[in-house]
């Protein structure tokens, strides 16, 4: 129901401080303690306040706080390797994404409306984007257009067997751009994380941004959604701030080891890696070992979950493999947080998340629901193991 401007200014002040007496709303409304009365009665028949006490009646939702880009996806017309100087695509789209904007679509599709705030440069492209997020449903009031930035463009190319061939990022305006956001650049959205139930970050993002949102909302879990060894590698002194995390086994080493590990590291490392995790105050941290695997830590235990994937990524190349499941499986993780739901059980969710991103169906067309996750994941029969953590410190 909508309310009036002065219902509006009074909702503001009740966010702000839930005990403030109704004399002190009216020295900074500057009206009487009776047109308070008046504005807190209307305002509970209405059904925006939930009762004594001025509990606000809304909705919980995560955050989500990234940089977003320019996704053009291309598949080869040729049969085989694709040259990467030239080819010929049967098929191209122009996506609107980045690890940010992918999750908000994911958690749409789970029957969970997001919140965010993408970063983008002031130029088309960004206002395209954030364009196109309004028109999806996705509010974009809240996002940042940096100025004298470009917006950045992610090309990839697979050929026809789905096999990765070549990709190109320009991230001058994008993540690049992303270290020059402070807590400055927040402060006016700071009712948007009165309400939220999860905010859900970019590695890119800097340490002090960090910092300040758990200063400032220290009962709002963060999860950290890592891209790149040396984003998450930048996270070391604040590692403990996260509540909980998704990782691939390279970046997870590369946080733990402090030293850049591109690519696949044998499973076998799990219980060393979740260790000095554990040591440096990460929880609750989930890490896609290959393309089989995945793990758990919550700084007591280890569960180390492994089934079988009809689509294995190709040997050498499973940074790519992981960026394709990495956005629904921070979606997965947030469901699965947000309703509470158990480690294991969540494991089996990302297993069947992880399967789904790699059909040929879902290169262009990713709307996996809840229901799909549960009938795929109840094909898996997953072999599991439970490490104590005691055992390998």
């Amino acid at each position: 129901m909508e309310m009036t401007q002065r219902e509006k200014e009074l909702y503001e002040i009740i966010r702000e401080d839930p005990m403030i007496s109704q004399n002190e709303i009216a020295a900074k409304m500057n009206v009487t303690r009776s047109a308070v009365s008046v504005f807190l009665n209307s305002m509970t028949k209405k059904g925006i306040l939930a009762g004594r006490g001025y509990i606000l009646n809304e909705p919980t939702y995560p955050v989500v706080i990234g940089p977003g880009h320019v996704d053009i996806r291309n598949v080869s017309q040729e049969g085989g390797r694709a040259s990467t100087s030239f080819f010929q695509a049967v098929k191209s789209r122009l996506n609107y994404g980045g690890a940010a904007k992918n999750t908000c679509d994911f958690l749409v599709n789970f029957s969970i409306q997001p919140r965010a705030i993408f970063i983008v440069g002031n130029d088309d492209l960004g206002h395209s984007f954030l364009d196109a997020c309004r028109r999806a449903g996705l509010p974009a009031e809240t996002s940042i257009l940096l100025p004298d930035s470009s917006t950045a463009i992610y090309i990839e190319l697979i050929d026809q067997d789905h096999s990765f061939v070549m990709s190109s990022f320009a991230a001058d305006g994008g993540e690049k751009a992303v270290a020059n956001i402070a807590p400055a650049h927040l402060l006016p959205h700071r009712s948007l994380f009165y309400s939220a139930n999860m905010i859900l970050l970019h590695d890119s993002l800097p340490v002090d941004i960090i910092r300040y949102l758990r200063t400032t909302y220290p009962d709002k879990p963060l999860f950290l959604i890592g891209s790149m060894s040396n984003y998450t590698m930048a996270q070391e002194e604040v590692l403990s701030a996260f509540y909980g995390s998704i990782m691939s086994l390279s970046i997870a080493a590369s946080a733990a080891w402090q030293k850049p590990v591109e690519e696949v590291v044998d499973p076998s490392v799990l219980p060393d890696v979740c260790t000095i995790l554990a040591r440096k105050g990460m929880r609750n941290f989930f890490i896609m070992a290959d393309s089989y695997t995945l793990a758990y830590c919550n700084g007591e235990e280890i569960i180390i979950h492994t089934s079988d994937n009809p689509v294995p990524a190709v040997e050498g190349n499973f940074s790519h493999y992981y960026s394709d499941c990495r956005d629904i499986a921070s979606a997965t993780i947030c469901y699965g947080g947000i309703n509470h739901i158990p480690p294991l059980q969540i494991l089996d969710y990302l297993a069947a998340a992880r399967n789904l991103s790699q059909s040929p169906e879902f290169y262009f067309v990713r709307t996996p629901s809840i229901s799909a996750l549960n009938e795929v994941s109840e094909m898996l029969h997953p072999q599991v193991k439970v490490i104590p953590l005691r055992k390998v410190l």
